[in-house]
């Protein structure tokens, strides 16, 4: 699977809608391990391609602050029904629904 990388200067960031944050990798295009904090990552067991998108700028930054405040919302509700797991698996079954 190939993901959009941004150059911030020192690294290489990718965005992961499973996680809902930026994951860094070393500068340069191709394979890398994916580094996902849950288990359940689609991205674990065969890491993913890295292609150049661009600089890193504060645009795309504040682009995705408002997906994570979504997912924060979406978690909470979610915890106060009762509902447990992680965040990223809540996230892909809520985007799954939309």
């Amino acid at each position: 699977m190939e993901m959009d990388a941004y150059d911030d200067g020192v690294h290489w960031l990718v965005w992961c809608d499973h996680c809902i944050c930026w994951h860094g990798h070393g500068r340069g295009p191709g394979d890398r391990g994916a580094h996902c904090h849950f288990e359940d990552s689609p991205y674990r067991a065969n890491g993913y391609v890295l292609r150049y998108a661009g600089r890193f700028t504060k645009e795309i930054e504040q682009a995705h602050a408002a997906e994570v405040r979504e997912a924060q919302r979406v978690y909470r509700r979610w915890v106060s029904k009762g509902g447990r797991g992680t965040w990223g698996h809540v996230w892909a079954e809520h985007l799954a629904a939309e």
